[in-house]
Order: structure tokens, then C-alpha cells, then sequence
């Protein structure tokens, strides 16, 4: 758990508390300046308690208490935001009609007491994201209607507190760069990755990088390679085109099946079937041992469907690349969505997947984000500031050039993704994280 420091504070709403103009939004949506009630106290929530409770070094380590307005009002929500210190009294309240929805949490006015831990995808009221040694203030803004308008009535803020990360810090770092592959990524039971040339459509090989860094063609003569899947026996699949080609250990290939559509991730279950995602057909294949190919689950949803996993269940995990959505599909087909990472790039959303230890790892490949996502659905911003580069260091001071390609050394525990704007292939050792 983090420490929270919490320094002496001068509260930032007391200008307004003692009678400033609130901005309003009438119900028929024009700008206006309603006159607030003579009495505001009864709409201001209370906040009784902030307490750090992580060590994810973003708002999921916050922890919010507070009691509800009184109930004789109308108050419909509460909006929880946070805001750096020394923001200026003046500045929050012009912000308070129109905050986007990444930088408060809705809480619905359904009791007296409220406990509420911040998402990780939470900024500060600036659109920052929040992070350690930066001293903050929690304030929760009651949504109200008087006299048929929509009024935003603040509460004090909580006192300053400020995240202090005491966990283990990991980090990005580069393995390897200037190399052509930009896709799929895998790797083999000796630590080596094997990363697809998809290029810009015109590429046509399979590196391999060994974990030193040394960059060899390990496949040619492909036709914008994509997803693929390293199996324990040493055997290399690849979508190739429309086809799947099967990669030998002497370096031979062979076509295991022709596709239609647009084929793009590729996983190998328990049985050794291979599984194929299908970005504009809006299903997954199945390709058995003997090469018999069948629809193993066909809903509108898996349109755009890229990245494909296993969990530990035997659930196949799809994510997709247009709206950030992931979906677990059932042995026997059936579609549900596990989670959706909010705000992405339309079209540019989701780069691969990777399932390990309970999360699945996904690239934000507009975004220059890395995400995790539990098997609850939970989303975090796991790495990444969300420029573009190609910085190493912490993982949320790190910086991605269109991250795209993921996988998991699971024998060393380490996570790799390569870039896409710019080829680089990056590592994180998970061996020392910590839930």
C-alpha cells in the first residue's frame, strides 16, 4: 500500500462557498445563470474520508468516503473529481458543468453513505492523469435541479493528500529497434520472439530477436504477415494473406487452410486448433488438426476482431481493433464482453492481446497506451503516457510509437510489444508485480 501524505491546506471552494457565481446548464441544454438556492448547504455533500489504498500509481489507488446531500433536495448524482492543489478556487468552478467524462466518477444518489474507489482511467480535473508526489484534492459536486434547471453545487474539498508509490518499480526497456517487423508477436520455448512484417501491407517476412536483442529473418516469401503463435514443439503458424501457413523447424512451409474475409489473429488451443479472428467478417474460424476449417463463433461483434486468446478457463478472449471492446467467447460459441477500454481511437482503438496470470494485457495502438484488464472487467493503464516516443523507464513514464504486437514470455515472465509507427521491440518483467 502507498503511504498518503496529507499537508495543511487552505480549502479552494471558501470563494465560492461564501457567494461566487456557479455557471449553470438549463435542462433544455442553453448556458445560463440560474439564481441558486438562498441555502446551498443541503445539496453539498460531505467528504469524510480519502484513503490510499494501492500502489497502481493512477486514481485506482484512491479510496473516497463521503455522506450525500440532505433528502430533502433534489439531487440526482454526485460527480467525484479530483483536482491538483493549487488550482485556483475560480478555475474549478468554471469547469464544473462541462467536464468531460474521464475526469469524474458518477456516483447515482441512491443512499446516505457513499465508499467509492476511483477508476485508474480517472484525470485530475485538467486531464491529466493522476499519479504519484503531486498533491491533490478530492471534491465531490452534487447534480441538482432547482426551479427545472440543472445546477452544479460543490462540496469543500477534501484536505491535500498527496500518492507516494512505495511499490516495486517496473519499467519499460527496448530489446531491440530499427528493424522492418511491426505485427504479431510470439515467442518460442527459448526465450527468442518472433514478430510479423506486416509493414504498411507490403511486408513479407517473420523476424526473430533473441532476448539479447540479435535480429534475424527467421520467414520469407509471406504476404503481410499478421497475427501468429509459436507452439512448445517449435512449430510457427502465421496468417499469411489469406492463408495460415505452417512454418517447420527446418525452416519449410506449409499451408494449413485459405480463408475469405480479412484473417488477422491467429492462437493454438489445448487440442492443437488453430483459431482465427476475422477483422471484417464479424467471426472467429476454427482450423482443426487435420485442416478441416469451421465457423467456431459468428456475432456482429467480432467485427474488427484482431487479438485472440485462451484464459485459463478455456474462454477465447478477442479483442477489437475498431472500439476497444474485448469479448470472451465460450467452448461452445457464445459471445459476451468482458470489458471496454473508454476512449480509444475509432478505427485505431486495439492493437493485439495477451492473456497471462489473470489479466489480459492489450495495446492501445492510437494511444500509445499500454492496458490491463482483470477477469472482473476492471480496466487499468498499465504503461505508457499516452505520447508518442519511444522513452524507456516507469512504466507510466514511458513513452510507445503506436504499440501493436503483444506477448508473454511466461517461462521469464517478461511482456514484450513492439512498435508500430516506428519498429522497436520493448520489455517489461512482470516478475515482480504485484496485484
Amino acid at each position: 500500500m502507498n503511504s498518503l501524505k496529507t499537508p495543511n491546506v487552505v480549502p479552494l471552494w471558501l470563494g465560492i462557498l461564501a457567494g461566487l457565481t456557479v455557471t449553470m446548464v438549463a435542462c433544455n441544454g442553453g448556458a445560463i445563470t440560474p439564481q441558486l438556492p438562498e441555502d446551498i448547504v443541503p445539496y453539498q455533500a460531505t467528504i469524510t474520508q480519502v484513503t490510499d489504498i494501492g500502489d497502481h500509481n493512477n486514481a485506482a489507488d484512491i479510496e473516497v468516503v463521503f455522506t450525500g446531500a440532505n433528502a430533502s433536495v433534489s439531487v440526482e448524482s454526485y460527480r467525484i473529481v479530483v483536482a491538483p492543489a493549487q488550482l485556483e478556487a475560480d478555475s474549478l468552478e468554471a469547469m464544473a458543468e462541462g467536464l468531460p467524462a474521464n475526469r469524474y466518477v458518477q456516483v447515482a444518489n441512491i443512499g446516505t453513505t457513499y465508499e467509492q474507489v476511483l477508476t485508474s482511467t480517472l484525470n485530475d480535473v485538467l486531464g491529466n492523469a493522476i499519479q504519484d508526489s503531486i498533491g491533490y484534492q478530492v471534491w465531490i459536486i452534487s447534480v441538482a435541479t432547482y426551479e427545472e434547471n440543472t445546477i452544479f453545487i460543490p462540496s469543500q474539498p477534501s484536505a491535500e493528500f498527496m500518492l507516494v508509490d512505495e511499490s516495486i518499480q517496473l519499467t519499460v526497456t527496448t530489446v531491440a529497434d530499427g528493424f522492418s517487423a511491426n505485427d504479431g508477436l510470439t515467442t518460442d520455448a527459448a526465450g527468442n520472439i518472433y514478430v510479423s512484417n506486416y509493414g504498411n501491407g507490403d511486408g513479407t517476412t517473420v523476424l526473430k530477436i533473441t532476448p539479447e536483442g540479435t535480429v534475424t529473418t527467421y520467414a520469407a516469401d509471406l504476404t503481410n504477415p499478421l497475427g501468429n503463435y509459436m507452439t512448445a514443439e517449435g512449430i510457427l503458424y502465421v496468417v499469411n494473406g489469406l492463408k495460415v501457413t505452417r512454418v517447420n523447424t527446418d525452416g519449410t512451409k506449409n499451408e494449413v487452410a485459405t480463408l475469405t474475409g480479412f484473417p488477422s489473429g491467429l492462437t493454438v488451443g489445448e487440442s492443437g486448433d488453430l483459431y482465427v479472428t476475422n477483422y471484417n467478417q464479424g467471426l472467429v474460424n476454427k482450423i482443426a488438426v487435420d485442416g478441416t476449417v469451421s465457423v467456431f463463433a459468428q456475432d456482429s461483434r467480432l467485427a474488427g476482431g484482431v487479438g485472440v486468446d485462451f484464459d485459463d478457463s478455456g474462454n477465447l478472449l478477442v479483442g477489437n481493433y475498431n472500439n476497444g471492446r474485448i469479448y470472451s467467447i465460450s467452448p461452445s460459441g457464445e459471445v459476451s464482453e468482458l470489458a471496454h477500454i473508454e476512449g480509444l481511437a475509432t478505427n485505431f482503438a486495439l492493437g493485439y492481446i495477451i492473456y497471462y496470470d489473470g489479466y489480459v494485457y492489450g495495446t492501445g495502438i492510437g494511444d500509445q497506451k499500454i492496458f490491463r484488464v482483470s477477469m472482473a472487467g476492471e480496466v487499468e493503464h498499465f504503461a505508457g503516457t499516452g505520447a508518442a516516443g519511444q522513452k524507456d523507464g516507469p512504466l507510466l513514464e514511458s513513452t510507445f510509437r503506436n504499440p501493436n504486437g503483444i506477448t508473454v514470455d511466461e517461462e521469464n515472465q517478461l511482456l514484450y510489444i513492439v512498435d508500430f509507427g516506428r519498429p522497436a521491440l520493448r520489455k517489461i518483467d512482470l516478475s515482480e508485480l504485484e496485484d
